[in-house]
Formats: C-alpha cells, structure tokens, sequence
C-alpha cells in the first residue's frame, strides 16, 4: 500500500514507491526519473510567511493533531535530538503515548565491542547512542512514565542479508545490509495487536539553503524517503513524520525562518548553507546550530555520534569486518546492481544520485 505522503518516484506516467526500481525503469526508457514529495501540497504553501505562533505552540498542536487521529500512538526513538523533542513535547504537555520503540544492534558489532564516549565514529561505535543517552531515558521512564510500554529491539537478532535475486526492489538510498531491520517496523507486535496505530518517526531538521542571496527550503529523498524502505503502512500502523508531514506545515515553516532569521544575523557562517554545497564543508556545525534553535530542551551535553553519510555501508560497517563472508556478498551484490543502471545515474560516492524537491523561497 501506498503513503504518498512520504513521497514516490515517477518515470513518464509510471509511479514507484522506491527509487532503484525507478532508476531501472529510466535505465530502459532513458527518461529522467522525478521525486515527488507533497509537491501539490508545499506548492501551494506562503513559505514567505511565518506562522505567529511559537514553535513551542505548534509542537504541541502536531501532538495533539495526532493523537487525536489514531488510537494508539508509538514513538520511533533513538535518544537523538528529533525523537528527543518529540518526547518532550509529548510529556511536557500531559499527551498521551502509548509505547516507545528504540532500536539498535548491540550483538552485531561483534564480541569485541565495548560503547565508548572517545569514538564518534558512528559506523563503529552506533550502539553508544543507546548505552548513553537512550537506554538511560528509558530507565527515567520506567520510573516516572510507567503507563508508556518501552520496547528495545536488537536488530541484528534476525540477521537476513538483503541479497536475494530481487533484493533492490525495495530500496530507495539506503544499501546497508541491514537496513530493514533497523529501520522496519514490521517485527513490532503493537502494530498487529492495537488497530490504527500511528508510528511516529522525526527523521530530520529542515534543510534551508542559500542560492543565489536568497533563503530556501528543499527536501532531499536521500533524507526523507531513504530512510523508510519498508512498506509504509504495516499491520495496523502507518508512519507519520512528526515534522515533515503535510499537516505540519506550519511547523515546517516556523523552524525554516527561524534559521534563516539566525544566519541572516551570523553571515560568517554562510558556507554551511551554500547551494550547490561546496566541497569540504562539514555538516555537522549547521546541524548543532539548528538543533539548538529548533529543539528548545535539547541538552547540548548529551552524547551522540557524529552522523554518517555512507549510506552503502553506514551502521552495518562494524558487523560487515566482523563477517568477510557478509562483506563479500554485499560488495557482490551492490556491483550487480551498479551494472544494471544507468552511469548517468551514478553519484562520485559509489551511490546513486539524490533528488530534490523543489526550492521553496523563505
């Protein structure tokens, strides 16, 4: 089943919920394949226009928006600034979650892993993120939110590599071996046992840009779409962005023109959002400037792991030099699939092309 709220690709008149059937499809056609995320939707968005509530404000209304849309409500959480404001605005403001689901492979990493403060490294030391900051939000909440149900899952309990004869037919960026089984949401039993069930994910801070002296926000399928590469709805769940939605569009514009009102004030830091990017420039300075505007209990102190932005390998890079045998296959696999789609199509990185939306002026 379709969410098209969560975006699909077209090639010609032919529609496709994940990007590498659509770049086989442009392969044989030889057309341009689109990414369309809301388009009908954020076209008709004022984005010039802030919204007069406070992001605080229109926090709570998403919340409050979606507990009254579904019965049972579970929060994808990771510890990390996005799910953690979340939660926040969810608990500070009396509403109601019914369950939290963190989800990390521990066991994966091999039997010589120990979680470590000293290592950033997110491909090799993810699990930290769990050690110290989720696993300990979930003990305050255990004590002081005993009626929220709090599920840890081990990913790496189900270790089906992803290379069957058709594996690529559901991926759109992500071609870590293990991508369904820390991003699915299949193997979570509320989903099966509770009807119409909203599984509530943050995935990211807006991305505005400056192009040419003037501010812009842009979605990337890389981000939006690359990250969900299970079917959308499953059992009796569906997967709703807390930010990006259609009906958080004010929260959307609220966080772009608070950002853009800050780098107006600090020029200096202007690289960081140049468009085209330019090469070099790190993300993670505008990622902790923005989460410091945008998440106003986000507690700087808290550990977290510099992001990765290899999406061929990412978190499953320490279980992939653990087992040479996985490596194997999944280099294997990945330069099968290389060969079945068009260079045009290629990106510098061993990856394939990312697609925009289009540039909404702030």
């Amino acid at each position: 089943m379709r969410n098209n709220k969560l975006g699909y690709y077209q090639v010609g008149l032919e529609y496709f919920e994940h990007k590498v059937p659509a770049l086989l499809r442009a392969t044989e056609t030889g057309l341009h394949p689109k990414w369309n995320f809301n388009k009908e939707l954020f076209d008709s968005v004022n984005w010039k226009q802030e919204p007069h509530e406070s992001l605080w404000e229109l926090y709570i209304k998403r919340a409050q928006q979606l507990r009254e849309k579904y019965d049972y409500l579970i929060l994808g959480y990771s510890g990390g600034s996005d799910s953690k404001n979340i939660l926040d605005v969810f608990l500070q403001n009396g509403i109601k979650i019914d369950e939290i689901v963190s989800k990390f492979s521990i066991k994966g990493m091999g039997k010589d892993y120990i979680p470590t403060k000293e290592n950033l490294n997110y491909d090799f030391n993810m699990p930290a993120e769990w050690e110290f900051t989720a696993k300990k939000d979930f003990q305050w909440l255990a004590e002081h939110h005993p009626e929220i149900k709090l599920t840890f899952y081990d990913w790496f309990e189900n270790p089906n590599l992803m290379l069957a004869d058709d594996w690529y037919k559901d991926r759109n960026f992500m071609f870590c071996p293990f991508v369904e089984q820390r991003h699915g949401i299949d193997m979570i039993d509320s989903i099966y046992k509770h009807n119409n069930v909203g599984y509530i994910l943050g995935i990211d801070k807006p991305k505005v840009i400056i192009r040419d002296n003037k501010y812009y926000l842009i979605f990337l399928d890389v981000v939006a779409y690359g990250m969900t590469p299970e079917r959308t709805v499953v059992g009796n769940a569906t997967i709703e962005y807390f930010y990006w939605a259609p009906e958080a569009e004010a929260v959307l514009r609220k966080q772009a023109h608070m950002i853009k009102k800050y780098f107006e004030q600090h020029p200096q830091l202007n690289e960081y959002m140049l468009w085209p990017p330019k090469a070099g420039i790190p993300r993670d300075p505008y990622e902790n400037i923005v989460r410091s505007l945008i998440y106003p209990t986000w507690e700087i102190d808290r550990f977290q792991c510099a992001k990765s932005t290899d999406s061929i390998v990412s978190t499953d890079r320490g279980i992939l030099e653990e087992r040479p045998e996985l490596k194997k296959k999944h280099t294997e696999g990945m330069n099968k699939l290389r060969s079945m789609i068009n260079t045009r199509f290629h990106s510098a990185n061993g990856n394939f092309v990312g697609m925009i939306s289009p540039f909404y002026e702030l």
